[in-house]
């Protein structure tokens, strides 16, 4: 028998680790959330986000539940273990620009028009100041 997962399923086996040590590699992270006694379990992947952080995604939610509840040291560095929560499908949060219309040739009214097709056809949100 085949088991959908929902969404939410799989993200509460998720968790991010940060403030590894330097020195800590993918092995290590494996090894440290397997051993029964961290409060851990079958480990589905480890995915390095930077030297420093970490997320780890669990067979079953429960081991991740079980890892939230301890302390955790990996080569020496006391990590924070949290809850994964991904970002939305927004990448930025805010991002500016400045855009010459002398530069493209081109009117102010051009511009706008342009600017407003972009918007339109990536949702996108423009907003035009004058300098």
């Amino acid at each position: 028998m085949a088991y959908a997962l929902k969404p939410d399923d799989f993200a509460s086996r998720k968790v991010i680790v940060k403030n590894l040590s330097p020195i800590t590699k993918q092995e290590d992270i494996i090894i440290h959330f397997q051993r029964r006694g961290n409060g851990g379990g079958e480990v589905d992947s480890v995915h390095m986000l930077n030297e420093r952080a970490a997320v780890v995604t669990f067979e079953e939610s429960t081991v991740a539940e079980s890892v939230l509840k301890r302390q955790h040291e990996i080569h020496g560095s006391l990590v924070t273990v949290e809850l994964y929560r991904p970002l939305p499908d927004q990448v930025f949060g805010r991002v500016s620009g400045r855009i010459d219309p002398n530069t493209l040739n081109a009117s102010n009214h051009s511009m706008k028009t342009i600017l407003q097709q972009i918007q339109d056809e990536t949702k996108v949100v423009w907003y035009l100041r004058s300098t």
